[in-house]
């Protein structure tokens, strides 16, 4: 999510004041000139979690593991180092493990979004019930360099999934990847 915060999201983070922060709209933020929407996948990195769960994190351990349940911070230890939340369940069966299968829940994650915010779907032309293909622009960073080929190659065996009638045309979206950029 570095993009997000640091790079091309709608705000950052600016000093007000000695010691006091605020936000501000970014001059430059993508989303100055198109709808944005920002994934951290799998499941279960970054903001990202399966089912909530309570507990805390120790900054001062190596291993970064939630300890579950939540815990007081430790006697002696600055409340900075210790912080109570919310983690993912930490279930290796609960996220996806192959970019594959990543890919998959992706094309999944489109299609409810766009479905359910049609307002957001590229494909809609205002006046008309008939809807078109959804162009999207995807960004990657990091290992989307792997990532974001797979992606775009099973966002078009889906699309050919439909064309063949393999796929539902009525319940589904036709995702058409307009651009594929890899940043890092």
């Amino acid at each position: 999510m570095i993009g997000m915060f640091q790079e091309n999201g709608p705000c950052e983070v600016v000093e007000l004041a000695r010691g006091k922060f605020g936000t501000k709209a970014r001059d430059w933020g993508w989303d100055r000139s198109s709808n944005i929407i920002y994934v951290d996948q799998p499941n279960q990195v970054g903001f990202s979690y399966d089912s909530p769960a309570n507990g805390s994190f120790d900054l001062l351990d190596d291993s970064r593991n939630p300890i579950y349940p939540p815990e007081s911070t430790p006697p002696n230890r600055p409340s900075y180092t210790f912080l109570n939340g919310s983690f993912s369940s930490g279930n290796p069966n609960a996220t996806t493990n192959t970019t594959e299968i990543s890919a998959h829940a992706i094309w999944h994650m489109l299609q409810g979004f766009l479905g359910a915010f049609p307002q957001y779907n590229p494909g809609t032309r205002p006046g008309s019930n008939q809807t078109g293909p959804a162009g999207v622009n995807l960004f990657t960073e990091s290992y989307g360099g792997k990532y974001g080929p797979v992606f775009a190659t099973f966002w078009e065996e889906q699309n050919n999934r439909r064309a063949n009638g393999s796929l539902p045309k009525n319940s589904t979206l036709d995702i058409q990847l307009q651009s594929l950029g890899i940043t890092n």
